[in-house]
């Protein structure tokens, strides 16, 4: 049942923050390992994806986007989550990877806050982000990518000098939808078509729909590679994403 497995997921995500607030360790250890058995299921299929659960949640229980929409109705949806995690926090073990979690939220987080977005839904390393602004959304997808590009700190530290954000790699996928045009279809169009287009990225790349494309393109103030035509499920035909890169000093994968 995966619609009763990602809530229960999402009321673990919940009670691990109370209990990580409070310092209640017997009930932080507990949950924790509650939520590692929920999430240990083949990291090669599609359910194993953060993005996807973010997305059934969101679709399941359609909260109101309209505060977050431009004056022309649309939203911009960003979904990003962590490449292999579950694989990942097997190897790592509960303790380095609540550590390594708390770090990785806290990037995109800040990043979100400064770019005017929202986060809408959040589920362990999976979040999903509406924005007004086409462009800001790119933007902060690439500022995300930056502050998780290596870089030897003694801050987050690992094993040595490495970071323990350095182990990861996030993937972030973008759309662009017009919720007052499409009205009650939006969160199974749109949503869905943001939530592909981001578990459809490789870890360190940033895809967009070629909507969202369309939009900013014109600025300048990105470049795009020639774009790769997929086959995305639950979406009729094919469609057409593309790897964005920042011009002019900011991050290119």
């Amino acid at each position: 049942y995966p619609e009763r497995r990602s809530e229960a997921i999402a009321h673990l995500d919940f009670a691990i923050s109370e209990f990580r607030e409070m310092k209640m360790a017997p009930s932080l250890e507990r949950a924790t390992k509650l939520r590692v058995g929920l999430m240990e299921i083949p990291a090669d299929t599609d359910a194993a994806k953060s993005i996807v659960l973010v997305a059934n949640a969101v679709q399941r229980d359609r909260p109101n986007l309209a505060s977050r929409a431009a004056p022309d109705g649309t939203v911009t949806l960003l979904f990003s989550d962590i490449e292999n995690s579950t694989a990942l926090n097997e190897g790592m073990g509960d303790t380095r990877w609540m550590a390594l979690l708390r770090a990785h939220n806290a990037i995109i987080e800040e990043q979100v806050r400064a770019h005017g977005g929202n986060v809408v839904k959040t589920m362990g390393d999976g979040y999903m982000v509406a924005f007004s602004s086409a462009r800001r959304a790119v933007e902060c997808a690439l500022a995300i990518q930056r502050a998780l590009t290596p870089n030897p700190s003694p801050d987050f530290a690992g094993e040595g000098s490495t970071r323990l954000l350095d182990s990861i790699r996030v993937r972030i996928g973008l759309h662009t939808g017009e919720m007052q045009k499409e009205g009650d279809d939006f969160f199974g169009k749109h949503v869905n078509l943001a939530a592909r287009v981001g578990a459809a990225a490789q870890g360190g790349q940033v895809l967009v729909s070629s909507l969202l494309k369309d939009l900013v393109a014109p600025s300048g103030q990105f470049a795009f590679d020639e774009g790769t035509e997929l086959t995305l499920k639950g979406l009729a035909g094919t469609h057409r994403v593309y790897a964005v890169h920042g011009v002019g000093g900011t991050y290119t994968s």
